[in-house]
């Protein structure tokens, strides 16, 4: 009971006033506006703009969303809160570092990145023999009610196709990663 009444700071005239502005107050309007205009609280991971394939709403795999949150909060850094005009980065090394890391990223994420997928895509897309058709035989079974498709012998040229495209993902997915742990390096530095 003494905790009780503790919480009235001995003023009892001060309670109503108090609880009000404990419960209430301007916490509302606050919910309400970050729930329907602001909505600081989401992350927005949408990246159709700058991406080949690119996510717009539903399921996506955690460790695409992991670099695409992660980016897509560095970007709206660059855009909305323009660090670069209201903060002098050259006052100190670290700061100086950290501005030319943002800066680099921030163009890698947005003009880079697209050109690294797109050449990727252009691998495959260089391949002649497109149709799924040709890709497979039937194979007739032995009563005659259905076919059995098995895959042709892939091609010496195809197979280096294969291993140059699957070479350059590897080495793309392993630049993400280190792009990745750059922006973490940095990340007590967004903020205006």
């Amino acid at each position: 009971m003494s905790k009780f009444l503790d919480h009235f700071d001995g003023n009892i005239m001060e309670y109503p006033r108090s609880i009000w502005r404990k419960m209430w107050g301007w916490r509302p309007f606050y919910w309400l506006r970050c729930h329907t205009f602001t909505k600081y609280h989401m992350i927005d991971c949408r990246n159709d703009y700058y991406d080949l394939s690119p996510y717009k709403w539903g399921w996506y795999d955690r460790c695409a969303i992991l670099l695409l949150a992660n980016f897509n909060i560095l970007a709206e850094f660059m855009e909305k809160e323009h660090p670069g005009k209201f903060i002098d980065w050259s006052a100190d090394p670290h700061q100086a570092h950290a501005w030319s890391e943002m800066s680099e990223l921030y163009h890698w994420w947005k003009v880079e990145r697209k050109q690294e997928q797109q050449a990727l895509s252009d691998i495959l897309a260089a391949d002649e023999d497109k149709d799924w058709n040709d890709w497979f035989e039937p194979i007739p079974r032995e009563d005659g009610k259905e076919k059995y498709w098995a895959m042709k012998p892939i091609s010496d040229a195809r197979r280096e196709m294969y291993d140059r495209y699957n070479a350059e993902e590897t080495r793309l997915n392993q630049k993400d990663e280190d792009q990745l742990i750059r922006l973490i390096k940095i990340r007590m530095f967004l903020w205006t």
